[in-house]
């Protein structure tokens, strides 16, 4: 997440949803990479 502080907004667009930061959403999708899981049950 301290490296995409740098390279990436806070939020896609101002009128997006504030649930989570752009920074949060990259921070799953590589933790989700490392783990080689899927959004499948």
């Amino acid at each position: 997440m301290k490296l995409g502080r740098e390279h990436m907004s806070d939020y896609g667009a101002v009128t997006s949803r504030k649930d989570f930061t752009q920074r949060q959403l990259m921070a799953c999708l590589v933790l989700r990479a490392y783990l080689k899981t899927t959004y499948r049950a």
